[in-house]
């Protein structure tokens, strides 16, 4: 079925495709926006979790090495060989042999806080060298020597080493105690994993780097009873470029001493929001494919119930308009509103017709009262610039007094401009004031001579403006003017003979007082009587 552009169908098919391809690619865009950032915090909130219980895990390995120094530190053979008296509490209790507390470090400080002796199973069989990084005086000058019971971190080359102190005392908590009992005990990775994954991680930790990246990352902190405050850091996988290779996450703990915090890195899995990614984008797929099928039968719909009717619609007006007189109506049989269109269409049609053969009849009497007026009268439209300034004017109406006038033909003058065929109407004398008379919306009347109208000629101007220009209606006032001209000649002779003749009588008048002064002189009496003449 060929569709031409300019159709309603191409239309709405253009305009309702349109507009759900753009809702499909707005859902399909918040869609994945929101799937992505649901399971991100999904996936950054398990994380804080698994980090949060992996130091949880590893506050209860220290407490329970808490608990196990502090019961080494009760017995009366510590207190004695602390004391002196029993040099073979060391050999009896933490040979690699009998270590049956697991330890890879002992020491013994005094009440000065001076070491007195240490063990190292964990070196054996040279049990006699103290591990690599570990430093006595250090940490009996850190807060693990103290009077109660402490426990904390610290860092190795070998590798994190979780230290429990506890101060010792007789087995009924009686007297001072004179001096502290460490244990100490290396985080391997493979203990490291085991608590991984009592905390629900599948990767085991490590000890990590000190340059934790610019990336954004999220930190929050929790409060344990015994390692103390401990802050989870780790980067969110908005923000994560290897999100395949798992979350590297931070937990730091209270240091020992003034150093820097002692960090673990947990390596965490992103499980959940890798599969969540994955089964979003075959959600999304099968979304877009759902609605670029939903549009299209959409479109079907729209084009069978609404588009084809209004197309028979507009092909049966289409023929009404080229040949209305040919038929009378359109089947307008259908119960909808395109029924009741065709309907008003027949209705408009009738009411169409009968206007249209008023209008005739008007135009035809509306010509005949022009043409049988003996003014000539012209009407013409407004050319403006950009400025909105009138510029020209456009015939638009001249009837036969005027085609008569200026000895033009209305079929070929009429659309024409003032300045091209009425000249001298285009003079500033005279389309200054019709343009005045526009621009103010007020009818003006002037007198104007028109050599090029008719020889010597006057004409009477009546201006009327109207919604889109000026109506001009011309009369020929010659014969008017040359009379007036006559009259007006008549009445300067008849000025001229009035004061001739004035002068004369006084001038006579002046005569007769002369003479009457001589004869005076003369004792003479007056020869005339002027009073009658002043």
């Amino acid at each position: 079925m060929l569709v031409r552009r300019g159709s309603l169908r191409f239309r709405i098919g253009l305009v309702v495709g349109g507009a759900m391809l753009l809702f499909a690619g707005i859902f399909l865009v918040l869609s994945s926006w929101i799937l992505t950032d649901y399971f991100g915090r999904v996936q950054n909130n398990f994380t804080r979790e698994h980090l949060t219980q992996f130091a949880t895990v590893l506050n209860r390995e220290a407490k329970a090495k808490l608990r196990l120094v502090r019961d080494y530190a009760q017995w009366d053979e510590a207190y004695e060989y602390i004391e002196g008296r029993f040099p073979q509490f060391v050999e009896e209790n933490f040979l690699p042999e009998v270590n049956t507390s697991g330890q890879d470090l002992v020491l013994f400080y005094d009440a000065s806080k001076s070491l007195r002796s240490f063990i190292c199973p964990f070196n054996a069989p040279r049990l006699d060298e103290m591990p690599e990084g570990v430093n006595p005086q250090e940490l009996a000058q850190s807060r693990l020597l103290d009077s109660q019971p402490r426990a904390g971190l610290i860092e190795t080359p070998t590798g994190l080493m979780l230290l429990a102190a506890s101060p010792i005392t007789r087995s009924n908590s009686t007297g001072d105690s004179p001096g502290w009992i460490v244990f100490g005990v290396f985080l391997t990775p493979a203990r490291l994993s085991e608590m991984a994954q009592v905390a629900g991680i599948a990767n085991s930790g490590h000890p990590f780097p000190k340059d934790m990246g610019s990336t954004a990352r999220i930190r929050s902190q929790i409060l344990t009873d015994i390692l103390g405050p401990v802050t989870i850091e780790f980067p969110s996988v908005f923000a994560n470029p290897k999100i395949d290779n798992g979350i590297d996450g931070s937990i730091a703990f209270r240091p020992l001493s003034d150093k820097d915090e002692t960090l673990i890195s947990i390596k965490d899995s992103a499980t959940i929001y890798l599969n969540a990614m994955e089964r979003k984008n075959w959600v999304l797929i099968l979304s877009a494919a759902g609605i670029i099928a939903i549009v299209g039968i959409g479109f079907i719909v729209i084009d069978f119930f609404v588009t084809r009717p209004i197309s028979q619609l507009d092909t049966a007006m289409q023929k009404m308009s080229s040949a209305p007189a040919a038929i009378s109506r359109i089947e307008d049989s259908r119960n909808d509103e395109i029924g009741r269109l065709a309907a008003s269409a027949n209705s408009l049609l009738g009411t169409a017709l009968t206007e249209r053969r008023d209008a005739i009849r008007q135009r035809e009497l509306l010509a005949s009262i022009l043409d049988s007026a003996f003014e000539a009268i012209l009407a013409f439209r407004t050319v403006r610039d950009n400025e909105s300034r009138i510029i020209d004017l456009e015939l638009a109406v001249l009837n036969h007094s005027a085609e008569r006038l200026f000895s033009v033909s209305a079929a070929e003058a009429r659309g024409k401009l003032l300045s091209a065929v009425f000249p001298d109407l285009a003079n500033p004398a005279v389309f200054d004031r019709v343009r005045h008379a526009i621009d103010s919306h007020m009818p003006i009347t002037f007198e104007q001579a028109a050599g090029a109208l008719q020889p010597s000629g006057w004409f009477h101007f009546s201006a009327t403006p109207w919604e889109e220009g000026i109506v001009i209606t011309i009369n020929d006032i010659t014969e008017r003017k040359q009379r007036e001209q006559e009259l007006a000649k008549t009445y300067a002779e008849m000025d001229r003979f009035n004061a001739a003749m004035v002068g004369r009588e006084e001038r006579i008048i002046a005569i007769k007082k002369e003479v009457n002064d001589l004869r005076h002189k003369l004792d003479l009496p007056p020869a005339y009587t002027v009073e009658a003449y002043e």
